[in-house]
């Protein structure tokens, strides 16, 4: 059998070094490829946990500075009513078991308001917030110093006093604070629905930053998609498409992706040396049938020529028996 020998650019392609081969292999590729894969998905958690984090601090803010500050602003109004009407009955108080109780409920009144200044004191605020609580804490404390002064009319039994008292300076007083939290709680809620606001852009921004994001990634994936399948898949359909054709005994078959520096073309050079040794084997085997019917043919021939060859003796020999034959039956 003779030698195979490749030409062209599929030897160059199997003269490569290994060197190519492992730096271009396709394992190698498919490794950087999930690595990018893998990125991909922690990029992308990464950066939807931190937009995620932006409305949850945006709505942070609003849970525990505008809703805190706007209920206890709520309660306190509530509560300074309370404690208006309970100052009210104190008056109309004629027992002193009456007096006590309304005494009792003030005073209660009068630290659950305190309570819930310490609270609302505790919550950061701005600088037209904290300049209204403090005209807030002022007109309050000077309305409960009013108030005061008529329990005390109240108890000495200067009731007429005590009512004219609450009708006037107490309610002025009441009023001046009252009109001031309100104001306060105005603008609280405004700027919680400012707040609000903001936390709805953030959370539009968030989103569409998100959307984006998820966006890329499905044209990187795409991308990756179309890369394996036109760099891998279609040459290796494409190789065994060639390879079937080729144990069909298809010959004149051309191998192609044998120039690539991967598997994809170490398989593709192995392909060319068997279809070239199937060639060769081809051609010593035609060989061999036609030294075959040569040797047949020259065998046919010396015993062709075998047989003239006998048949010449025969009748050269049957021709020198005939004359002798003749002359022993002339001599007899």
């Amino acid at each position: 059998m003779d030698s195979v020998i490749t030409t062209g650019p599929e030897r160059a392609a199997t003269a490569q070094p290994a060197r190519s081969l492992q730096s271009h292999s396709i394992r190698a590729r498919l490794y950087a490829v999930f690595a990018i894969l893998l990125l991909l998905v922690l990029g992308l958690g990464v950066f939807g946990v931190a937009r995620l984090a932006d409305v949850n601090r945006v709505s942070e803010v609003i849970r525990n500075h505008w809703l805190q500050a706007t209920r206890i602003l709520g309660d306190v109004s509530n509560y300074m009513s309370d404690y208006r009407t309970a100052e009210g009955g104190h008056l109309l108080s004629t027992t002193p078991l009456e007096l006590a109780a309304s005494d009792q409920e003030i005073l209660a009144l009068g630290e659950t308001v305190e309570r819930s200044q310490r609270a609302y004191a505790a919550v950061p605020h701005g600088a037209t917030e904290s300049t209204l609580y403090a005209q807030f804490a002022k007109q309050w404390r000077d309305y409960q110093n009013v108030a005061a002064q008529v329990l005390e009319l109240a108890r000495a039994g200067h009731t007429r006093e005590g009512v004219t008292l609450y009708m006037t300076a107490s309610r002025h007083a009441f009023d001046a604070a009252s009109d001031t939290l309100a104001r306060l709680t105005d603008q609280t809620v405004a700027e919680a629905a400012q707040a609000s606001a903001s936390a709805a852009a953030t959370y539009r921004h968030a989103r569409g930053l998100i959307v984006s994001a998820m966006s890329a990634a499905v044209l990187l994936l795409l991308g990756v998609i179309i890369y394996i399948t036109r760099s891998i898949l279609n040459p290796l359909l494409e190789l065994a498409h060639r390879m079937r054709a080729l144990a069909q005994h298809d010959t004149n078959v051309q191998i192609p992706s044998a120039q690539r520096a991967d598997e994809m073309g170490e398989m593709a050079r192995a392909v060319v040396v068997f279809r070239d040794n199937a060639v060769a084997l081809m051609n010593s085997q035609r060989r061999l049938i036609e030294q075959a019917a040569t040797l047949e043919d020259a065998l046919e021939n010396e015993q062709r020529l075998t047989a003239q060859q006998r048949n010449f003796v025969s009748m050269t020999s049957h021709e020198f028996r005939t004359p002798t034959a003749t002359r022993s039956g002339s001599l007899n």
